[in-house]
């Protein structure tokens, strides 16, 4: 079984992840995506 990151089921995690950290962390987001536009 191969392990594959594009999956429909990898998508649909993943974006419903990251809508609930939208809601609720929204300025942890923005910090994190500050940092990572530094690195």
């Amino acid at each position: 079984m191969t392990h594959r990151t594009t999956g429909p089921a990898f998508r649909n995690m993943s974006h419903g992840e990251n809508e609930t950290l939208v809601k609720d962390e929204d300025g942890d987001i923005a910090m994190r995506k500050q940092a990572l536009s530094q690195i």
